[in-house]
């Protein structure tokens, strides 16, 4: 009877002990390689070993909102790209057929133009200016004959030379005077009347002009506001998306074990290797004045006893190592 008893009891516990789950142990550290190769330990983070497909779930929930913002974003963009595109073919239709690009306008333009190169005035004007210079020549010989003069005569100096000088210089002076008015006579109508008809002409291609002005402004000011608009489309098209944050903002998993790792980054869990548990973890840490943010969700290692996990730049979520992403998050950096 005793030995009978003694065979149950151990058999009993023999049973118990083979129904106890068999256990993996992980240990692990988290850091980050940066640039230059220099490993930055991440101390004082929190590791949580969570149910793997809770976490699935929780994600493929935050699927459609995702696709509905990459969509609209994307509609936003091409729709502004558009308007801009359709901004820039009206400016250009405007400046191929508009008042200045008309055949009066044009006769307009070839007609200064042409008043402007006369042969004629340019030769007169040319002609005014060297009999200009000459009569200031003469002018100035004529001061200078008198100034000698008069200070001969201040000096008790004969001065009948250069009072002969001064006559001679003043006749000369008077005679270039009355040819130059003679010619002036003739030359200022020709000049005047070109002048006229370039003023008119120009006051009416200037009209034109302010006309084609005042129609072009509500082109440009469209095409202005359509690349406004679209360069703000195309810096929010250039920000990742989706970030990390946009899936784990209000993330709380069930936690099935969580540790905290030392200020090496190190780690360690022990669990049931029958679980299928995912480690999910975040960090950040400031780098020249802004915040880089990391996470990561991976699968926990199961059907071993004992082995080393690293959460590092290779299986961060933008990485998406173990496939739990449809449309991975971005880095953020």
């Amino acid at each position: 009877m005793k030995t009978t008893l003694y065979l149950t009891a151990l058999l009993v516990s023999l049973l118990l002990g083979g129904c106890k789950p068999r256990e993996s142990t992980v240990s692990g550290q988290a850091f980050i390689l940066t640039g230059d190769g220099e490993k930055t330990k991440l101390g004082r983070i929190e590791v949580r070993l969570i149910e793997k497909t809770p976490a699935k779930e929780f994600i493929q929930k935050k699927l459609p909102a995702i696709e509905a913002e990459m969509a609209l974003r994307q509609s936003n963009f091409s729709a502004l790209k558009s308007e801009c595109e359709k901004a820039e073919a009206n400016c250009s239709a405007f400046l191929t057929n508009n008042p200045t690009t008309t055949p009066n306008f044009l006769a307009l333009k070839e007609q200064r133009k042409a008043l402007q190169e006369d042969y004629c005035v340019q030769y007169l004007r040319k002609c005014f200016d060297t009999k200009t210079n000459e009569f200031q020549k003469l002018l100035d010989k004529l001061m200078e004959t008198k100034a000698a003069a008069d200070l001969a005569k201040a000096n008790g100096e004969e001065d009948a030379p250069y009072a002969a000088a001064t006559v001679e210089a003043l006749n000369a002076t008077e005679e270039y005077k009355r040819d130059l008015k003679e010619w002036l006579s003739k030359a200022r109508p020709i000049i005047a009347e070109n002048k006229t008809k370039i003023d008119q002409l120009s006051g009416e291609i200037a009209k034109i002009e302010a006309a084609a002005r005042a129609q072009a402004k509500p082109f440009l000011d469209q095409l202005a506001t359509a690349k406004t608009r679209f360069e703000a489309a195309k810096a929010t098209s250039q920000n990742p998306y989706p970030k990390a944050e946009d899936y784990f903002s209000d993330f709380s998993p069930a936690v099935f074990e969580k540790t905290t790792t030392d200020t090496n980054g190190n780690f360690s869990f022990s669990y049931p290797q029958d679980k299928s548990l995912a480690i999910f973890a975040k960090a950040e840490r400031p780098v020249g004045g802004k915040t880089e943010r990391y996470y990561w969700l991976v699968n926990a290692p199961s059907g071993v006893e004992k082995t080393r996990l690293f959460l590092s730049n290779s299986n961060l979520v933008w990485v998406d190592a173990d496939g739990f992403f449809k449309i991975k998050p971005k880095p953020d950096l």
